[in-house]
């Protein structure tokens, strides 16, 4: 209350700024400083403050002593919605009682914003009693004509907005009297390229607009409603095609109650390269290479290869990408992979092949797949010598992944949840029979000032005993997004006084994160886990750590300690990525 008395009273503002004030404008500033503190104090419902005015001679100060008395109190609340359809002007005012009766058949009268307007009277912020506040009250005002405006009512306006306050300053009454209007159609639904000055041919060919037309969920001739227009541009912008998309309003057409949509879309370079080398406390130094077709054809089919290398595997892939609109991440993808791992756990040679169809169901994402496999990997057999082993498999898998979060990049509160199940049989060109399940938990919410994260995952195989379980379909568990405090794939099954893949796997997390200053917060944690055949022996590890939010993602890195080893040695752990 304070500040707006200072913010609104020219003298102190004049006096703040430093600025040479001569005494007739001092003179001036000061007679007018009153009625300026009076004004300022109103808002908050004081209409009978006394001021007097005092000048403090040591300090050479002027000092206003204000007693802001008995507030106002709001006596009554009129708040109604005008139900008469409102003509534009320089429509026909004399319609027939059978066109207004047709008006009405439609929806499209005021009529049709009735429970919005009840939904926003029965929440109205002021209340008979209360102490008079004119910004709760401007504010419900703009809460109502926004939603309006949401909808589609273009010509929304209050008819009455006034605040009567009694001539006792005591008491006040609030009127409200609104008119929506009647509601606006789409007339057209209008796709806008912007090229760069030296797109190439195939660029400016663009993409099949009945292509992008699932991706457009308003539609010409449904009323309009901006809920639709932020998902057309969501849907656009998740696409890998567009650097740019703007999604905006054309010129209403207030004779025919109708209004153009105007989507403009920049698309992105066709071809990109990307180089980048980095560091990881799992991985060591690494390095990577790609290249994309963002867009092959007019149907948005994309091509690209990618080749990694790090200090524990050599990776190289090929994905070729059919998108099929029924939702941004919706598409076909066929594949193939080399992938090296020669790790200090974990070493094999798996050459890979197969497809796979995604989609959107219920705000989760399936994959369907089917991949041809052939891995090359050594054991220790019981005479501790390295036997070399070659397993064919053809595997279909299928996964579900739900994810809901109140921020995609930095979430204070949410959840996710992932199944995976894949198997292979001898009977279908596989070289054994085998089943596996996975399951991954996550919860993230708010604890006092802070938050909790828990993390739960699950994995399991169904294998006969006298088969080999290969390298890449075991489970270890240690590392960054594990157990911390343990050597990356370090916690395995101990076979010949070497660790390798468990059949079997578990990995339990909780941690408390912070907030110290914007940006950073600090982080404890506890995390166990196992990989094993059949007997569970869980490994502890525990730490604090550090959260740096970057404008991509988080920052994090951890000191812990790994419990169950000799001397509980620290390790430190260095990762990036959202929290779930």
């Amino acid at each position: 209350m304070l500040e707006n008395v200072k913010r609104n009273v020219r003298l102190v503002a004049r006096i703040d700024d430093n600025v040479v004030i001569s005494d007739g404008e001092r003179r001036r500033l000061q007679r007018k400083a009153l009625d300026e503190i009076k004004q300022a104090l109103q808002p908050f419902g004081y209409y009978r403050t006394t001021i007097t005015t005092e000048f403090d001679r040591p300090t050479l100060s002027l000092v206003y002593l204000i007693e802001l008395n008995d507030p106002v109190f709001i006596r009554s609340i009129n708040l109604s919605m005008n139900d008469v359809a409102v003509l534009v002007e320089g429509a026909d005012s004399n319609l027939s009682k059978l066109e207004k009766s047709a008006d009405k058949r439609k929806g499209n009268t005021s009529e049709g914003f009735r429970k919005e307007f009840n939904e926003w009277r029965d929440q109205f912020e002021l209340q008979s009693g209360e102490i008079l506040n004119h910004s709760i009250y401007e504010k419900s005002k703009k809460t109502l004509l926004a939603k309006a405006l949401r909808l589609g009512y273009f010509d929304a306006k209050y008819d009455q907005s006034s605040i009567e306050v009694g001539v006792d300053r005591a008491t006040a009454d609030i009127i409200l009297i609104f008119s929506p209007g009647r509601r606006y159609q789409i007339s057209d639904v209008v796709l806008s390229w912007e090229y760069s000055e030296n797109a190439d041919a195939k660029t400016k060919r663009g993409i099949d607009p009945s292509i992008l037309s699932s991706m457009i969920t308003l539609e010409v001739g449904k009323y309009y409603n901006s809920e639709r227009l932020s998902e057309t541009q969501r849907n656009l912008s998740s696409a890998t095609f567009f650097a740019g998309v703007e999604v905006s309003l054309g010129d209403l057409n207030r004779d025919e109650l109708q209004v153009p949509i105007v989507i403009n879309l920049k698309p992105r370079k066709r071809k990109a390269y990307n180089f980048e080398i980095g560091v990881g406390t799992d991985t060591g130094i690494r390095a990577s290479v790609g290249y994309e077709n963002r867009r092959i054809n007019t149907k948005g089919h994309n091509v690209s290869a990618r080749y990694a290398v790090s200090e524990i595997s050599r990776t190289a892939i090929f994905n070729y990408r059919i998108p099929y609109f029924r939702k941004p991440t919706e598409s076909v993808n066929i594949f193939a992979s080399q992938n090296d791992t020669f790790g200090k756990t974990r070493r094999f040679s798996s050459s890979k092949i197969g497809a796979e169809l995604r989609h959107e169901m219920d705000g989760a994402v399936i994959t369907y797949g089917l991949t041809a496999s052939r891995e090359q990997y050594s054991r220790l057999n019981r005479d501790l010598f390295d036997v070399e082993r070659t397993t064919d498999l053809l595997i279909p898998s299928v996964q579900w992944k739900f994810t809901e979060v109140d921020d995609l990049y930095f979430p204070t509160r949410g959840w996710s949840a992932t199944v995976e199940l894949r198997g292979a049989s001898e009977d279908a060109l596989s070289d054994i029979d085998l089943m596996q399940g996975e399951l991954d938990l996550r919860k993230l919410f708010p604890f006092g000032s802070g938050s909790f994260k828990m993390r739960l995952s699950l994995a399991g195989s169904l294998i006969d005993e006298s088969a080999d379980l290969p390298e890449s379909l075991g489970f270890l568990a240690g590392g960054d997004d594990s157990v911390r405090g343990y050597r990356f794939e370090s916690i395995g099954v101990t076979q010949n006084g070497e660790t390798t893949v468990g059949k079997h796997a578990i990995v339990a997390s909780v941690e408390y994160q912070h907030p110290i200053r914007d940006g950073l917060a600090l982080a404890a944690f506890v995390d166990m886990g196992d990989a094993f055949n059949s007997n569970v022996d869980l490994k502890k590890g525990a730490g604090l750590g550090l959260r740096w939010r970057l404008p991509f993602g988080a920052l994090r890195l951890d000191l812990a300690s790994a419990l169950d080893l000799e001397g509980n040695p620290l390790r430190l752990h260095f990762s990036f990525g959202a929290d779930l």
